[in-house]
């Protein structure tokens, strides 16, 4: 699995779009700032044709101390979700994988009959 880096991200961003001569992360941080900014305010943000990010609490977790045997509750953190749109998933399920054998292997050689 390779991460991609908020550098990579910005140089394809500039690349496609034909943009020189500006910080590296100047239209990588305005989108983001702006997803995290709309996150904060509605708690939901569509991107047509790739998905919803959405906030949500995780449910009241109790922890137990292994050593005294004392149970204790854990604040509900909130996290991101992002849940792909249909657009998207089909795009991901019908592109090929680096390193996937099923597109990376050869095409299967013709067997010479056996002779008994």
């Amino acid at each position: 699995m390779s991460r991609i880096t908020k550098k990579h991200v910005a140089s394809a961003m500039r690349k496609k779009i034909r943009l020189t001569g500006i910080e590296p992360g100047g239209p990588l941080d305005d989108l983001l700032g702006t997803v995290a900014e709309q996150l904060t305010q509605t708690g939901s943000v569509t991107l047509k044709e790739y998905g919803t990010f959405t906030v949500r609490k995780r449910g009241l977790r109790l922890l137990l101390d292994p050593h005294f045997g004392l149970r204790a509750k854990a604040a509900s953190p909130r996290i991101v979700q992002f849940t792909p749109s249909k657009t998207f998933e089909v795009k991901l399920l019908n592109a090929s994988l680096p390193g996937d054998p099923t597109t990376d292997a050869p095409p299967p050689r013709k067997m010479k009959p056996v002779k008994s």
